[in-house]
């Protein structure tokens, strides 16, 4: 009988072993594994080739925040670095910065823009295969000596010719010439640069998104001017411009301080303007911070600039100052996804506000009815310290259905900082089935408001929880000794946890919440 029940019990465990590892193989698919970089990295612009992810951003070998070389990483589906370029910068152009957000497939090559922290902007072609810088060309400011030019966005308009956008300032002895609009022309098969000028007079103007569509170029900028030393009063505008250099403004927001300007904008099948605000609306809970509570958002606007609807992204019911980074379609041509970074602030006991330590990643879908149809918080979390910093610098829809990512971590107890991935599926969910609402009388209490993923484990376990509460996790081995600590706060949030470090074998992750709701949950490392 002994023989019998311990044959079962094989059985059994041997089944246990297939489904996990079947389990892992279809989640390796849907998922890439979270590497963090290994040198000093900020990434810029990341993008899908075939089979592979590449990164592009700058950074460097040393733990220095004095000097950054660019850098150009290729990975495969997994997320493990299969090739790398620095590009070794000189004294004039020491931070490389990459963060216009588009690249562009021109046959064999990949074209995009590379701005030197305002000293000189160039656009790249890079051989596909061998990551090779085939050409640079200089975007150099034109007919106005002695000035400082930062390039912004660029947008192809045909096979040959790119656009580029960005903000011109005469420098003078007294500083008091403002800064201008400037698209470049630029044919990169015979490098002929064509510039043109444009502003609000009285303004300074800073563009920062610039499309083609077909007819006219397409630019969002903001013209600002000084109310103050911390205070101004802004403009998001809206500008076309034709091959000629003949610019129209067409769309500009009453004078508002919280409305700052215009960061994305991306053209429907049908004309319309989708249009990401960098500030927007603000929810004033106190006197002291309300203009600091900033809410980027998505408006559209039809063929004429008259705005359709506009909603706000980022957390609603958050004590935040929210920034946006990008805007893309949805993969399924219902709606928008807007990412970027969320940093919380509390009041003491005095109603003084002060910033949270951990600054956290979001990604919003909006549908085309400007409705919001949900919220996905990321962070990656740094168990060697208490205090570290997210931001996410680009997203874009992947080849298999759903948004590859880039971001970076920065800590206060390590220099330098870290370039991160991650992989959604089109519901925005790292952790499988994320977006399904589960009844909490269909499941144990334990399982009702968290779940994890995967199991069994390799280096990363991502853990997702359903409510906005303060939660704090504990991963123990089976002899009870707490092997790692660490605390989540918000709706339907993704924490990743390294866990490569932990030797196989069977673990526990228990949580306490602080309306008194606990649980734990057993996972395997192999």
């Amino acid at each position: 009988m002994d023989l019998y029940k311990n044959l079962i019990r094989i059985f059994l465990l041997s089944l246990a072993l297939l489904f996990f590892t079947c389990l892992n193989f279809a989640q390796s698919i849907f998922n890439i594994e979270i590497k963090l970089l290994e040198f000093n990295s900020n990434p810029g612009m990341i993008f899908q080739n075939e089979d592979t992810h590449i990164v592009i951003g700058h950074g460097t070998d040393h733990y220095e925040f004095s000097f950054n070389d660019g850098f150009i990483a290729k990975f495969n589906k997994r997320g493990e670095m299969i090739n790398k370029k620095f590009i070794e910068g000189s004294r004039e152009d020491f931070y490389w910065t990459g963060f216009s957000n588009s690249v562009f497939d021109l046959n064999s090559t990949f074209v995009f823009l590379m701005d030197f922290f305002g000293y000189k902007t160039e656009i790249w072609t890079v051989d596909k295969n061998t990551l090779n810088i085939t050409r640079k060309i200089k975007i150099s400011n034109g007919m106005i000596p002695d000035s400082f030019y930062s390039g912004k966005e660029i947008c192809q308009v045909n096979d040959s010719l790119f656009a580029v956008v960005g903000s011109v300032k005469e420098l003078t002895p007294i500083n008091t010439k403002l800064e201008d609009i400037q698209v470049s022309l630029v044919n990169i098969r015979t490098n002929d640069i064509k510039h043109h000028y444009f502003g609000i007079p009285g303004k300074n103007d800073f563009p920062d998104a610039i499309q083609w569509n077909g007819m006219k170029l397409i630019i969002g900028s903001v013209g600002k001017k000084s109310l103050s030393y911390s205070d101004s009063e802004n403009h998001a505008m809206i500008w076309e411009m034709d091959l000629e250099g003949e610019a129209t403004l067409k769309f500009m927001t009453p004078a508002d301080s919280i409305m700052y300007g215009i960061k994305e904008i991306v053209l429907d099948d049908h004309g319309n303007r989708i249009v990401a605000s960098l500030k927007g609306f603000y929810y004033p809970q106190s006197s002291i911070l309300g203009r600091y509570k900033w809410r980027p958002t998505v408006m559209q606007l039809d063929s004429n600039y008259y705005t359709d609807w506009k909603t706000p992204v980022g957390t609603l019911n958050y004590n935040s100052v929210n920034t946006i980074c990008c805007l893309i379609p949805a993969v399924e041509n219902d709606g928008y996804i807007a990412a970027g970074t969320i940093s919380p602030f509390n009041y003491d006991e005095e109603d003084h506000p002060y910033f949270n330590a951990i600054q956290k990643g979001f990604l919003s879908k909006v549908d085309k009815n400007g409705k919001k149809m949900w919220d996905r918080i990321i962070t990656v979390v740094d168990i060697d310290s208490l205090e570290y910093w997210h931001k996410i610098y680009d997203l874009e829809k992947s080849t298999d259905g759903g948004y590859l990512g880039s971001g970076r971590v920065t800590s206060i107890d390590k220099a330098g900082s870290r370039s991160w991935l991650f992989k959604t599926d089109r519901h925005g969910c790292i952790v499988p089935g994320c977006h399904q609402e589960v009844s909490v009388m269909q499941l144990p209490p334990e399982e009702a408001h968290i779940q994890i993923w995967p199991n069994p484990v390799r280096d990363w376990l991502y853990v997702f929880q359903k409510a906005e509460e303060q939660h704090i996790y504990h991963i123990l081995d089976m002899n009870g000794r707490i092997i790692r600590r660490f605390e989540g706060s918000m709706a339907d949030e993704t924490l990743m946890i390294d866990v490569s470090g932990l030797k196989p074998g069977s673990y526990v992750l228990t949580v306490e919440t602080a309306s008194g709701k606990s649980g734990r949950k057993v996972f395997l490392m192999i």
